[in-house]
């Protein structure tokens, strides 16, 4: 998961909040009179284009082209408007785009794989969970909100032989997240892979893919008599040339400090 930074709010979504401030979710899909669904559409886009068309859970990539392959997300659970005076529902800092979760069986890994719900991820398998009540809603303060995840320094480390990410001990002990409910900012990341299952199977395969693409690119700046420092620089500015590639995070920890410099050298700020 890597920091989320939303542009200005769809000005459709501004106007039909103020004509229709207690709206549902569904009633603003299906609204024709307010500009609801058009407010969707340009929530849905804006949120895509914020995210560099990755989800803002997994990081895997968002078929922009195909909007039935892309969900908007309220962190703050739809469901929690009912026990409060806040409409989260139309809340645009509330909003994000993600994937489907692992739910969609028509799509191939890492999109989807068997068995469910194993292998549901992101909001589905947040879903999942409140609805067998294993978490509260609203989560604020239980698991990281990608819009308070910090550029610097990472929170999340990645585990190569298990394709899985972990909480980053020194990123974690040199960062202080505000709401935080754990006892620590490992326990808010721990929780944050756990609650999104962002440790299932499908995209723990994935991620070791891609760090094995990384190694033989490695292999390949060797063999070309690059040196260590100068193989790693060039393979950074590959891989980010796109400025969100999927797997953003899983990409940063493989590549180590010539990740890091080359994102600090590019001004990379979420």
């Amino acid at each position: 998961m890597k920091r989320v930074r939303k542009s200005t709010e769809p000005p459709t979504l501004t106007r039909f909040r103020v004509a229709r401030p207690n709206a549902t979710w569904a009633e603003m899909r299906g609204d024709a009179h307010f500009g609801g669904m058009a407010a969707y559409d340009a929530v849905r886009d804006v949120a895509c284009y914020d995210q560099g068309s990755i989800c803002a859970y997994c990081e895997t990539e968002l078929d922009h082209a195909n909007p039935l392959r892309i969900r908007v997300e309220h962190f703050h659970s739809k469901g929690g408007s009912q026990v409060s005076t806040t409409n989260w529902t139309l809340l645009w800092p509330n909003m994000l785009a993600v994937c489907l979760g692992g739910g969609n069986t028509a799509m191939g890994a890492p999109f989807f794989a068997p068995p469910l719900p194993e292998n549901l991820s992101c909001d589905a398998h947040k879903a999942h969970l409140e609805h067998i009540g294993k978490l509260n809603i609203p989560c604020a303060g239980e698991v990281l909100n990608p819009l308070d995840v910090p550029a610097y320094p990472s929170l999340f480390k990645y585990v190569h032989s298990l394709g899985a990410l972990e909480p980053d001990p020194l990123g974690c002990a040199a960062t202080v997240i505000a709401g935080n409910a754990c006892a620590s900012t490992a326990e808010l990341v721990k929780n944050t892979i756990e609650v999104f299952n962002l440790n299932c199977p499908r995209l723990c395969d994935e991620r070791q893919r891609i760090s094995r693409a990384i190694e033989g690119n490695k292999k390949a700046a060797r063999d070309e008599g690059l040196s260590p420092g100068a193989g790693l620089a060039r393979i950074a500015q590959r891989k980010f040339t796109r400025r969100f590639p999927p797997f953003f995070t899983t990409i940063r920890a493989c590549l180590g400090r010539a990740g890091e410099e080359y994102l600090q050298g590019v001004q990379y700020d979420g």
